[in-house]
């Protein structure tokens, strides 16, 4: 039969699991939930920003390349979805 020191250290472990999976669950439940949330945010967003193109003189850029780095701004080539120019800002 298996004594009291053996038994301890097995029932620490235990708990000790219990309590990892009881945090580690719900949290990445939590993490899946508010990506989600955020990607259909973002997508609304994107929706918006498309649907004002069609306004006259809106138009969308992104950044392409960060070429410097700086304490106030920095230098970086953006390109113009509907053209697809190039410019140095």
């Amino acid at each position: 039969m298996a004594d009291q020191e053996t038994i301890a250290p097995l029932a620490a472990t235990a708990m000790l699991v219990l309590v990892i999976a009881a945090v580690a669950v719900p949290l990445t439940l939590l993490a899946r939930w508010r990506g989600r949330r955020r990607d259909a945010h973002l997508a609304q967003r994107w929706d918006r920003a498309i649907g004002a193109t069609h306004r006259p003189g809106v138009e969308i850029a992104y950044i392409g390349r960060v070429y410097q780095y700086a304490r106030r701004g920095c230098k970086a080539d953006i390109e113009w979805l509907a053209g697809g120019r190039l410019q140095d800002t």
